[in-house]
């Protein structure tokens, strides 16, 4: 755009409009400019002003004329057709793109050299900072995973946080940005943050040193009263409702509110974090906490549910909180549970009651531990048989509120991936192994935990259930898979499934300065994700049999066996138990009729019928082959 400086006729209407300036020639404006859409606005500095002449459609359906009015306005290039009102204090060391709406705002400046959030150093896990991790607008959840757990690789750390670095040496400016169509009303203090095109920031009573990314396909939320420190929000977010975040991340499509507490932490894609707080967590994509009463400290989860009063402890009083702990993919904290780290939950598990032991129960997926006063049980296999799992499964496919074309996170959204199906294929090596140490016990230790002897051959049952299934569903794929196997040693990178072997490979690409910036490593890391099939045909050949045949015929027989197991499962919530709160005014006929009438029979539901039509269609498939 061209710009040229003031005529004598428009400063004269200007100051007319009760505007002031001590030195107007260094304002420039756009060709077409015309000064009378600016009352009573106090300019210094070097300012660029654009066209002030559309009008603009505000909420509740008021038009207002773009322009600037009651405003002091320091150093700032301001785009075509803003709006800007009622500015107590002053906007300052801003460029405001075109279409934007400040409103009843009292501080909104950048001071020289502003990261914007970039670089902030975020004591994830370990809250006394052994394992930081340095947050930037592009960071992703399986970047962050890699830079909190290979503290070990160190030429591979420092060849990150290098290109991070140069990434974040392009993003620090003496100006702030606020991009087009930005809306920015009622709130306080606004200090070194950028804010995206599209983002809407309402009531917000201090944002300072931070980002908020946001654009046309994804819109960022901040809500009343949020205080942010030190952050980066990451497109189509939503905080609100007087959270409080500090030194954070929270990634695509999160929601974080109602009072909610965050420091030290990183969320990621579709995250829900309200009423709670956490401190030092990584927070994988779909980990959620909705309670007043929970605290998750120093963990690390994934597609995570925390039930209301659930807590773990960090802290020995010996050497401080260094203490932390992992629950894999998929696991849950039912109600007032309790965990005592450091301690390791193993995938799609169910801890119940307060654990005060260290605990490690990775090596058996699926399972409930539970305090039952005594000792801890741990029941390996028998969250299998559980329609909550099954459900929890198909919603997160459905939950996957990212708008954005350009996503950061690769997420797998599978249940029974390689990573999972290979630790099932060496649980039950490792269960058949306890059952020769100890065939005459009637239950045996393991790390701190309890095993009944009677449930171990079932467990072996269910873990070669779910085996048979995926090789099942596999086969139905119709690919080519290798002929000799690759051995690989699946990760799960909070949410990204691929081979350590790869991973090793592609930090080496790193260590030998093969990678030369911060996209071209996201690039290939997400590729990765991008190849999961090639990987997986690669390495399937282990699982194969020669006779195929047997193996068609052992994953029908598990399709129909888990589908009864499933329904026998969800039939418990169409029991006499219950009813217990129908029929309030009425007898047990009118109990059943209202329960027949709000919730249909077992077999009506939404679940138990995308079970049943899943398997039975699997099992036509499978015969067909």
């Amino acid at each position: 755009m061209i710009y040229r400086s003031l005529t004598t006729a428009e400063i004269q209407s200007l100051q007319a409009q009760g505007c002031h300036c001590n030195q107007w020639n260094l304002i420039e404006v756009a060709e077409r400019f015309t000064p009378e859409n600016m009352h009573g606005v106090r300019f210094s500095g070097k300012i660029r002003l654009g066209v002030f002449e559309k009008e603009i459609l505000c909420n509740g359906g008021v038009c207002k004329k773009a322009g600037i009015i009651n405003a002091t306005i320091h150093n700032c290039e301001i785009g075509d057709n803003s709006y800007i009102n009622h500015i107590t204090n002053c906007i300052a060391n801003y460029a405001i793109d075109s279409d934007c709406i400040i409103e009843n705002v009292d501080l909104l400046e950048t001071y020289p050299q502003a990261f914007f959030g970039n670089g902030t150093q975020v004591a994830v896990l370990d809250e006394t900072g052994s394992r930081k991790v340095k947050i930037f607008e592009k960071l992703n959840a399986a970047t962050a995973y890699i830079l909190a757990t290979f503290k070990h690789n160190t030429a591979a750390i420092n060849a990150i946080e290098h290109l991070i670095d140069s990434y974040i040496g392009k993003k620090t400016a003496d100006k702030g940005h606020i991009e087009n169509h930005a809306v920015i009303r009622n709130c306080t203090s606004i200090i070194d943050v950028n804010i995206g095109a599209y983002a809407e920031i309402h009531g917000a009573s201090l944002l300072k040193n931070g980002t908020v990314c946001s654009d046309n396909e994804a819109h960022t939320l901040i809500g009343h009263n949020v205080i942010a420190n030190d952050f980066i929000i990451a497109k189509g977010a939503k905080v609100l409702d007087a959270a409080q975040i500090e030194a954070c991340f929270v990634g695509e499509a999160c929601y974080i509110g109602k009072g909610f507490s965050a420091t030290n932490s990183l969320f990621f894609a579709n995250c829900e974090m309200l009423h709670g707080e956490a401190v030092s967590v990584f927070a994988g994509p779909f980990t959620v906490s909705h309670h007043k009463a929970t605290l998750l400290i120093g963990g690390m989860f994934s597609f995570f549910n925390a039930g209301s009063g659930a807590n773990m402890s960090n802290h020995m009083y010996k050497l401080g909180p260094t203490h932390y702990g992992v629950m894999q993919r998929g696991a849950k904290m039912a109600s007032d549970s309790y965990l005592l780290w450091p301690g390791k939950i193993g995938a799609f598990s169910v801890v119940i009651g307060k654990i005060k032991k260290h605990i490690d129960t990775v090596a058996f997926p699926f399972s409930y531990i539970v305090d039952s006063k005594e000792h801890y049980s741990l029941m390996p296999a028998m969250n299998l048989t559980s329609i909550g799992t099954y459900r929890d499964s198909k919603k997160w496919q459905s939950r996957d509120g990212r708008k954005n074309n350009e996503i950061l996170d690769a997420i797998c959204l599978e249940s029974f991936t390689p990573f999972v199906i290979q630790q099932l294929v060496n649980a039950i090596k490792t269960l058949e192994e306890l059952k020769k140490k100890y065939p005459e016990a009637s239950a045996f230790t393991y790390n701190n935990c309890k095993i009944n002897s009677s449930i171990v051959q079932k467990a072996i049952n269910l873990y070669q259930l779910v085996i048979d299934i995926y090789i099942g569903r596999y086969l139905l794929k119709n690919r080519t898979p290798a002929k000799k196997g690759i051995e690989y040693l699946w990760l799960d990178l909070a949410g990204m499934v691929v081979p350590k072997q790869e991973i090793t490979s592609l930090l080496r690409e790193l260590s030998n300065k093969e990678i030369t910036d911060i996209d071209a490593w996201i690039s290939k890391l997400n590729s990765l994700q991008l190849a999961y099939e090639n990987f997986e045909d690669a390495w399937i050949a282990g699982l194969l049999s020669k006779n195929k045949s047997a193996q068609i015929e052992a994953a029908i027989t598990a399709e129909e066996k888990y589908k009864q197991l499933l329904q026998s499962d969800a039939g418990k919530e169409f029991a006499a138990d219950a009813k217990i709160c129908f029929g309030l005014n009425g007898d047990t006929d009118e109990k059943d009729a209202e329960f027949f009438a709000l919730r249909g029979t077992v077999n009506d539901n939404e679940v138990v019928q995308t079970i049943i039509k899943e398997a039975d269609k699997n099992i036509e498939l499978l015969k067909a082959l």
